[in-house]
C-alpha cells in the first residue's frame, strides 16, 4: 500500500485529505489526487 496524507487546521476543525492504493495502482490517481487537493477549499459560509 501507498499513501498520501494532506492536513489542514483552520478554526479548531481537523481537515484530512487522503488516498490510498495499492502499490502498482497508485500512480493510475495521481493527477485527479493533484486535481482534488488543488481545488479543495474551506467555505466561509
Amino acid at each position: 500500500m501507498r499513501q498520501l496524507e494532506v492536513w489542514t487546521i483552520n478554526e479548531n476543525t481537523l481537515y484530512l485529505l487522503a488516498h490510498q492504493a495499492d502499490q502498482a495502482y497508485y500512480e493510475n490517481f495521481t493527477n485527479d489526487i493533484e486535481y482534488m487537493i488543488q481545488s479543495f477549499v474551506i467555505l466561509d459560509l
